[in-house]
């Protein structure tokens, strides 16, 4: 909240300077390029994004986080440095806007005229410190991942051209009266470092809701921590999407565990109509 509050004083206060000085200079910031970034070994895989928002900042003073593309009025003229930041909502919370830690800002430094409009394409790659472990692209023959005995329903490998976006498969799952439930994880077991951002990066298109989670492997016990849950979508117009999965809390939390596994579950909702999960590029990033 408090965030919030100064930053509305930030905005109202641009407001109010650009009403008393009508003749600022216009700054119009295209959506995020990602690109790849060729000191990556092995490489990233796939470059989806949702950097959907972007902190500007103007010789080093804070402009304003922004949903781009935007056109933004600017007092002052001549050179300028910008530097813009990639910006995700947070487990996928609109409220909670924050810099992906793993790609590179953007700078560049342009030259402001008074009534005129200076456009910045911004571009940004995982950085090179970034470890980007591609867990299931869904391109090989079996995926990384496999179902409980408990399951109903069966994560397979599906290729529908009316879905098909990347590569040559995407994960899907197909709840019904008769397999009403899903549960799984992955076949490979991670230990990504605690205390330090680490995020699950999914791309998902979905008419039923889907909990992400992480299994805990001990020594004396293993425990399930459901985490985010990616909302339905409308049947008939449910389009890909990608999420950004904060798990430092729950990595941190777990001191005693050797490793992990990640972890999907579902219930097909009420009214027993059938509906669809469908998943891709699944990653898990960490430095």
């Amino acid at each position: 909240m408090k965030k919030f509050f100064l930053f509305s004083i930030l905005v109202l206060g641009l407001l109010s300077c650009i009403k008393n000085n009508p003749d600022p200079a216009f700054v119009e910031i295209t959506s995020w390029t990602l690109v790849a970034n060729p000191d990556l070994i092995p490489d990233e895989g796939v470059l989806t994004q949702n950097f959907t928002n972007a902190w500007v900042f103007a010789n080093g003073q804070l402009v304003g986080i922004f949903e781009l593309p935007i056109r933004l009025p600017i007092l002052g003229e001549g050179l300028t440095n910008f530097q813009i930041y990639p910006t995700i909502l947070n487990n996928g919370i609109s409220a909670t806007k924050k810099i992906y830690p793993f790609v590179d800002s953007y700078e560049v430094t342009v030259d402001l005229v008074k009534n005129q409009t200076t456009t910045i394409n911004p571009v940004t790659r995982y950085k090179s410190s970034s470890k980007v472990i591609i867990i299931e692209d869904f391109d090989g023959v079996s995926p990384n991942f496999e179902d409980d005995p408990n399951s109903m329903a069966t994560l397979m490998k599906d290729n529908d051209p009316q879905y098909l976006q990347w590569g040559s498969g995407y994960g899907y799952i197909a709840l019904t009266l008769q397999d009403s439930t899903y549960s799984g994880y992955s076949i490979t077991n991670y230990t990504p470092p605690k205390g330090q951002e680490v995020y699950l990066e999914v791309d998902y298109l979905n008419t039923n809701d889907l909990v992400t989670g992480i299994l805990e492997v001990s020594v004396q016990s293993v425990t399930n921590h459901p985490n985010i849950q990616m909302n339905d979508q409308p049947i008939g117009g449910a389009v890909w999407k990608k999420i950004y999965i904060d798990l430092r809390e729950i990595i941190s939390g777990t001191p005693s565990a050797q490793y992990y596994k990640l972890t999907f579950q579902a219930a097909l909702e009420a009214g027993g109509v059938p509906r669809d999960i469908l998943i891709d590029n699944v990653k898990l990033v960490h430095f």
